[in-house]
């Protein structure tokens, strides 16, 4: 069955309650997550309980007989469905129910049997919705089963969130055909025209009973429309109800909501003063009242005022969704009330703007801010400033080194912690050799009994025996060297001289380690700056251009660097281009600079304007876009 689009708009309003769908898909999502739950933990059935609302129907909504996934017993299905009920009124997580027994030779687990039941919550938003209520297998630890079914009930929660997404993504859809059918005012041949074909579009896709539009003036709103009627009589009593009406929302220059909404008892920022409505109501009503404020660019330009049968009032989001209809409405009806005057009436209306902002009383802190900003931009295009090229930077050391054990073996000894100085040669760590110690010796032995067996075959003159034997100690000679290499491997020592940067291993003696996990990482005393300039600035980039570096860490210090190099190559970083520039130090390190900081330099180039500082770019841009 379709849906037509004037029942869409209506159902965004609140005119129409949900449909089965929702409920279905629950149900659905529902039972998915009971059936696994009992495959998680191995529970021999369950159900899922929910909180009746207004929106959806409490009570058993899931259940399941695991395995198979058939109707649980009937008086299985009512102690859990009691379990679960009384879980509702409880703020716990998760609990254990007590335990099943005595279920009848009619059970479908057995008679006699003690299982445990257990109950964890279904939350949404800090709030109890419900309760899965899972029955175990005997013996079953209910505290291991608990946790991991805690873990489970999150899906709940990421099902009602991913339900919330799609149908505000629903009402995004039917505002914007709400919108397309607006374009039908267009056809006015004037303001006066567009705003009764507004009110009229808007009293019958909204199902409201009346539609009325006013404009600005230059000292009040003026009824300007209203729907189901073609002239309305502006010196009327509803029409001076209904100005009234939309001046109370111009003067507080919010939507206006009567009755107001039952959320605005909890949330002060839904309130407003609501009198002009309320009397509106009372004397041409009874009716529930809207009041839509229309702008262009941030300014009143108008007010719309929807009024509806006092059984439908408006919903706190009625105003949220109308408010798009406004904005799009506002500047149209404005347009097209600016384009309807003479030319006259244009030079007047301009002459007395000029006029009030220039001499009226009007406007003074304008006048004053314009003139400060005329002062500033006229020093900021005269005075001069340092120009710079700012960079994002990151300190390294000059050289580093990664120390990874050559075999495989247990960790026998730490000698060194991160921040000690070391030379090269200096042992660091070394692995334990006693399995190898006794493989050696075993060697050794078997080398001794193949030679003395050699020298006895030789000397019986058993060349073929002779020359086999030589070709075992060989082999074991082999070995023997393989394993003295493994043994010299052993230990680890410093590559170059520095400092220890990474390397707290004091837990790791005793484990096995191997040359996949590096142990040490050693840098020296030199460091480094890499700069990452964006390709716009780079050309003002050179080798020995000096400038300062300000670390995050220590904002209060600089250093003074000089560029030494400049990458030829740019690499992407963040959707642009930067081009690596290293640069070192002038003069004595400091002793805060360490490897790894971050922070930014700023490199010294001539000197420039702000108004030069603020523009350069945007020119650039423009003569890229231009070809200019």
């Amino acid at each position: 069955m379709s849906t037509t689009g004037t029942e869409r708009e209506q159902a965004a309003l609140g005119r129409t309650s949900p449909n089965a769908e929702g409920a279905a898909r629950l149900r659905a999502f529902l039972g998915e997550l009971l059936e696994f739950q009992c495959s998680l933990v191995g529970a021999t059935g369950g159900v899922v309980v929910l909180r009746e609302t207004k929106v959806r129907q409490g009570g058993v909504i899931a259940e399941r007989a695991w395995p198979g996934g058939g109707p649980l017993d009937p008086s299985v299905r009512a102690r859990l469905e009691r379990a679960g009920a009384d879980s509702l009124r409880t703020p716990a997580r998760s609990s254990v129910a007590g335990q099943l027994r005595d279920l009848g030779g009619s059970g479908i687990y057995g008679e006699g049997e003690a299982r445990p039941m257990v109950v964890v919550g279904l939350f949404a938003a800090g709030m109890r919705e419900g309760s899965a209520v899972l029955l175990l297998p005997p013996g079953t630890d209910e505290r291991d089963a608990l946790d991991k079914l805690e873990l489970t009930a999150d899906r709940f929660e990421s099902y009602l969130w991913s339900q919330r997404a799609i149908a505000e993504a629903e009402q995004k859809t039917v505002l914007r055909e709400t919108l397309e059918l607006l374009d039908t005012m267009q056809q006015g041949r004037d303001a006066r025209a567009m705003a009764s074909l507004l009110a009229h579009e808007i009293a019958r896709r909204f199902g409201c009973v009346r539609v009325s539009v006013g404009l600005v003036g230059r000292d009040r709103i003026r009824l300007s429309a209203v729907s189901g009627s073609d002239d309305p009589d502006p010196k009327g009593e509803a029409a001076e109800a209904l100005e009234a009406a939309m001046e109370e929302v111009a003067q507080q220059d919010a939507e206006v909501i009567y009755p107001e909404p039952p959320e605005a008892e909890h949330d002060p920022m839904l309130r407003r003063v609501t009198r002009a409505a309320e009397a509106l109501s009372k004397r041409f009503g009874p009716t529930a009242v809207m009041g839509l404020p229309l702008r262009v660019e941030g300014d009143l330009v108008g007010v719309a005022i929807l009024e509806r049968d006092p059984e439908e009032p408006f919903p706190s989001g009625a105003a949220s969704l109308t408010r798009l209809v406004a904005e799009y409405a506002g500047p149209a009806l404005w347009t097209r009330r600016l384009a309807d005057r003479g030319l006259i009436r244009v030079v007047y209306d301009w002459c007395m703007d000029i006029a009030s902002i220039l001499v009226g009383p009007r406007y003074t802190a304008t006048k004053l801010v314009c003139a400060l900003l005329l002062g500033i931009a006229v020093a900021s295009a005269l005075v001069p400033i340092p120009g710079r090229v700012t960079a994002e930077t990151r300190v390294r050391a000059g050289m580093s080194r990664t120390v990874v054990p050559a075999i495989t073996g247990y960790l026998n000894g730490v000698f060194v912690e991160p921040g000690d100085r070391v030379e090269v040669g200096d042992e660091l760590a070394r692995i334990d050799t006693s399995d190898m110690e006794l493989d050696r010796a075993e060697i050794l032995g078997e080398l001794a009994r193949l030679r003395s067996e050699r020298d006895g075959a030789a000397a019986r003159r058993r060349n073929a025996e002779v020359r086999q034997l030589e070709a075992q100690i060989e082999q074991q000679d082999a070995r023997l060297m393989l394993l003295d290499l493994r043994i010299s491997r052993a230990t680890l020592t410093a590559p170059i001289d520095g400092v220890v940067g990474r390397g707290r291993l004091d837990e790791l003696v005793g484990a096995q380690v191997d040359p996949s996990r590096p142990l040490f990482e050693l840098v020296d005393e030199e460091r480094v700056l890499v700069l990452q300039v964006p390709e716009s600035v780079v050309t003002k980039v050179e080798v020995g251009q000096t400038g300062r570096f300000v670390s995050k860490a220590i904002p209060g210090e600089s250093v003074d660097v000089r560029v030494v190099s400049i990458s030829p190559v740019a690499e992407p970083i963040e959707g642009g281009n930067v081009y690596g520039v290293e640069a070192e130090i002038v003069g004595e390190v400091p002793a805060w600079l360490r490897p790894g900081m971050s922070g930014k330099t700023k490199l010294d180039k001539g000197q420039t304007t702000v108004m030069r500082l603020l523009a350069d770019p945007l020119i650039d841009r423009a003569r890229l876009y231009l070809w200019w």
